[in-house]
């Protein structure tokens, strides 16, 4: 504990006022979630599985995000905004995504989107309503989806999760380009995902339930595009990063390891340095190697932006890539 209060004392004046100017949004829409409570489309699947399926998406690759609201939100200073299934909505709402897109955003849609007014009356529109011109594609009939469909030629090399589940739109496309098709008889002449160029920037949708890797294929394609993806998106799995800047203007780095996870049982790795403090004084041994086994550990390592950057992600990446190895060498210096 004493070394712990010392730790804090002596890095406290650089973590105070710690903040995240995050470029990616999720839009989060209460009263979608209960419209589609009322107007189920799965029994084991709802508007809260698919948000944090695609926020899980984006954690899990070192994506900073924000939530938003359909109302009252300023969206010019984010690059890309993720989109759950918009299912109640008011036109100035789906107006504002649609002037985002215009304006060079890139925006990623879930289905149902559109569908009803801020009433959870349905338009009288063809779906998606205002959206139509942003989307690229209409459609007036759907299904559900009995049991999981493959797509087509695997485009997202999915492998064993290359499959959607239990809604389907029978979208018809104007402008938008497919980025899959349904591998079925009778599916199969309807896209399933669709990417549409409108102004200066994209809006892909997702026109039925995405497998966890597919979503997470997908976003990291569109978040490619707009230039957000670099080396965090590289580190292994146990390896989490944030960045913020504090309020002497300086950018801070953390690196969180992750232990005792169940992905992470068979790492058998033993070290005899650790990752040490940079931000301020010199480095020095945070911990040793017996910790690595506590279950629920986790380690924050918070350090100033420094020239050795690119030398510490790639030492990361070696210790956690050489899993069942006995690794003798840390990032002893930064």
């Amino acid at each position: 504990m004493s070394r712990t209060a010392h730790e804090l004392q002596r890095v406290g004046p650089e973590i105070v006022d710690f903040t995240r100017k995050n470029q990616v949004a999720i839009l989060y829409s209460d009263d979608s979630h209960y419209g589609i409570e009322f107007m189920k489309f799965s029994d084991h699947q709802n508007y809260r599985s698919i948000l944090m399926q695609m926020y899980g998406a984006l954690y899990r690759a070192n994506i900073g995000v924000d939530f938003v609201f359909p109302e009252g939100t300023n969206y010019s200073h984010y690059k890309v905004i993720i989109v759950p299934p918009l299912y109640v909505a008011s036109d100035a709402a789906l107006n504002k995504l649609v002037e985002f897109v215009r304006a060079g955003g890139h925006v990623v849609m879930a289905f149902k989107s559109g569908f009803c007014n801020e009433y959870s009356t349905v338009r009288w529109q063809m779906a998606p309503g205002p959206l139509r011109e942003a989307a690229g594609f209409h459609y007036q009939e759907f299904s559900n989806l009995a049991e999981p469909v493959k797509l087509k030629g695997d485009p997202f090399h999915g492998g064993a999760e290359n499959k959607v589940t239990d809604w389907a739109e029978f979208l018809i496309l104007d402008t938008a380009k497919p980025l899959a098709y349904y591998d079925h008889s009778f599916f199969g002449k309807y896209p399933a995902i669709t990417q549409n160029t409108f102004g200066k920037g994209i809006l892909t949708y997702e026109g039925t339930a995405l497998s966890d890797a597919l979503q997470s294929d997908v976003l990291l394609s569109v978040l490619q595009l707009a230039g957000l993806t670099g080396p965090d998106q590289t580190m292994p799995a146990p390896v989490r990063v944030k960045h913020g800047v504090n309020r002497k203007g300086r950018t801070l780095h953390y690196y969180l390891i992750l232990f005792g996870r169940r992905a992470d049982r068979n790492l058998r790795i033993q070290l005899r340095r650790r990752f040490a403090h940079a931000i301020v004084g010199e480095p020095r041994p945070v911990y040793n190697a017996q910790a690595v086994g506590s279950r629920h550990y986790r380690r924050k390592i918070a350090r100033r932006l420094t020239s050795q950057e690119k030398k510490i992600r790639l030492q990361v990446v070696q210790i956690y890539t050489e899993a069942g190895k006995s690794l003798t060498k840390g990032t002893q210096s930064l």
